[in-house]
């Protein structure tokens, strides 16, 4: 694409605008300068290959001779009076997408002053114009050769390094991969301290509350506490940043895991096996669906699967590595890792692939929720 649109007016001495394109080619490439009669082969749109050439061009020359103002049709009304002049319509929708107009003024010819320009090309009026004058036409044209040498290559110079950064941005894989990483890590950390507190606690706790169903949501609250911070602060520092993110997670971990935590301890079947399928089940599914109510796009059933998979899994798990002959609070930590991490890679990893939530209220969200 051209850095160098010329603008003329055919009437205007011709040969002054082949001098300024000569000049140009020898310190710029032929492909780097637009001119129409060179520019459009026959059988294109004329319009449509103006438009493309201004859009990526980085300096207009509008080349303005005597009568340049004046000029009339065979009607006598001025051209730039007319909506349909193509020198008015390539100036103006230069202006328009703020790339830089260089007036060239040729031998006598001045500045037209703004009251006699059109609404859209009175902008032109306040620009500094280059002059070629007769007596001093080849010092005046090398200056000017320089000068919009020196704009085209200012311009690339920003184009390339736009290019250049936006090379070097993180791909969106690459932002996936970290979404998964933080809830992965955010995990680990719950597991951990939400063990080493449920392990501190138990004595105390066991000693102040008799067995029943406040103790069981005592224990439970202490327990889901770090998950109930590590959920939303996951998906926080992921860039998902409204109230939703802090509500909706801690609201529904503290629900699915004191409400599973009762049931088990108190009514479920398989309490004396020491196998929590039934608990864990449950707590995965209410938390799949917590966050499917702030991504209405996780509500696909495969992740539902997947977390009674891991459910089921987990607690096998678990149930294992109950028989390892190991301190209670490592064994305790490493269970707990079973049955919660791959819950928090899962979220992770569906919300990397499925970019920002649907907000409430929003055109996108009545359309796709």
């Amino acid at each position: 694409m051209p850095g160098v649109f010329i603008n003329y007016r055919r009437s205007d001495d011709p040969s002054v605008v082949h001098a300024i394109l000569a000049y140009l080619e020898r310190s710029l490439p032929p492909q780097e300068i637009f001119l129409d009669v060179e520019g459009i082969a026959p059988g294109d749109n004329f319009e449509r290959i103006i438009d493309e050439r201004l859009e990526h061009c980085y300096v207009l020359l509008a080349i303005i001779g005597p009568s340049w103002l004046e000029v009339t049709d065979r009607e006598g009304r001025r051209r730039l009076e007319l909506a349909d002049d193509f020198v008015r319509r390539e100036i103006a929708r230069a202006l328009e997408l703020r790339k830089t107009v260089l007036p060239v003024l040729v031998r006598d010819a001045s500045m037209p002053p703004s009251n006699r320009l059109p609404e859209d090309l009175r902008p032109l009026a306040s620009l500094q114009a280059a002059r070629l004058e007769h007596e001093t036409f080849r010092e005046n044209i090398k200056q000017l050769t320089a000068l919009v040498e020196s704009i085209v290559r200012t311009h690339r110079s920003r184009a390339n390094a736009t290019a250049t950064a936006t090379k070097g941005a993180p791909s969106p894989r690459s932002g996936q991969f970290q979404t998964l990483l933080v809830f992965l890590l955010f995990g680990l950390a719950a597991c951990a301290v939400s063990e080493g507190l449920s392990f501190a606690a138990f004595g105390p706790l066991d000693l102040a509350v008799p067995q029943g169903v406040w103790r069981s949501l005592g224990s439970n609250l202490l327990a889901a506490a770090p998950f109930a911070i590590a959920w939303p602060m996951a998906a926080w520092l992921s860039g998902f940043r409204s109230w939703q993110t802090i509500t909706v997670p801690l609201a529904v971990f503290l629900l699915a895991w004191t409400t599973t935590g009762i049931y088990w301890e108190n009514y479920s079947p398989f309490k004396t096996n020491n196998i929590a399928t039934d608990r864990e089940i449950l707590a995965n599914l209410i938390i799949m669906a917590g966050w499917a109510l702030y991504f209405p796009r996780l509500r696909r059933i495969s992740y539902f699967a997947l977390a009674f998979v891991f459910a089921v899994l987990g607690t096998v798990a678990n149930h294992q590595i109950g028989t390892w002959d190991w301190p209670l609070l490592p064994m305790l930590i490493v269970q707990s890792i079973c049955l919660n991490l791959p819950l928090f890679g899962l979220v992770g990893y569906a919300i990397s692939q499925f970019g920002r939530p649907i907000q409430p209220g929003t055109a996108q969200a009545s359309q796709t929720a």
